[in-house]
């Protein structure tokens, strides 16, 4: 739904700025370029019941979006200035907040900050989801080197986390934990805990390094 700027806009659009954009743009398109003479109506609009309940004024303010959003260098975003929008539909600026919310509630047009919101949240929801796999990862590749110690507590996770942000791979704790596994003195000490490898940047490089000095390395793509 349009945000509007305040609730004076909401009557009348007065001096309002806003962007929408048009739900599934690329199925009015019928070629790449720019301010086409013509645009797609699909015949599927017939068996949409949204089309159907709209009001005549905000079917037609919405064919008349879809002819905008074709324009220079639109690409399917549509300006509802108030003076902008009512001069082009030639209507008067009172009668479009009614049909744009109109438009927004049947999800034919979408506020254009919003579509960037809810961009950034699903990148940010795939970065997230990413780090929780590589975290994942590096606690697996922990478990198979020590089989009896305990994994996956929230501390473990905090410290895979923490030096994945310090600039480390997922195959560089990987190295620095086969590392320490392998290193003689800390396999005679026991000395494997994840909180004692993964300490800090120092810890980490160390390890990676005794890692990459065994006599027959690993490729460290071929880790478990």
């Amino acid at each position: 739904m349009i945000e509007w700027a305040n609730r004076s806009d909401r009557e009348g659009l007065a001096g309002m700025s806003e962007f929408v954009k048009i739900k599934n743009w690329e199925q009015f398109q019928h070629y790449k370029q720019r301010n086409p003479p013509w645009i797609k109506l699909h015949r599927q609009i017939l068996n949409d019941p949204d089309w159907w309940e709209l009001d005549d004024l905000s079917a037609r303010i919405l064919m008349c979006l879809w002819l905008l959003a074709s324009e220079g260098e639109n690409n399917g975003r549509v300006n509802v200035e108030s003076d902008v929008l009512a001069w082009r539909l030639r209507l008067d600026s009172t009668m479009l907040a009614k049909p744009l919310q109109v438009l927004t509630e049947k999800g034919f047009i979408q506020h254009a900050s919003k579509t960037l919101a809810s961009c950034k949240q699903s990148a940010r929801q795939r970065r997230e989801e990413k780090r929780r796999e590589d975290i994942d990862n590096v606690l697996s590749h922990y478990h198979q080197s020590h089989p009896l110690r305990k994994i996956g507590d929230e501390k473990q996770r905090r410290l895979i986390s923490k030096a994945l942000e310090l600039g480390f791979s997922v195959v560089d704790l990987k190295m620095a934990i086969t590392g320490n596994a392998q290193d003689p003195w800390h396999k005679e000490k026991r000395k494997h805990e994840l909180s004692y490898v993964l300490r800090d940047v120092d810890h980490i490089n160390n390890f990676v390094s005794k890692y990459q000095q065994n006599e027959e390395p690993i490729d460290p793509e071929f880790l478990p």
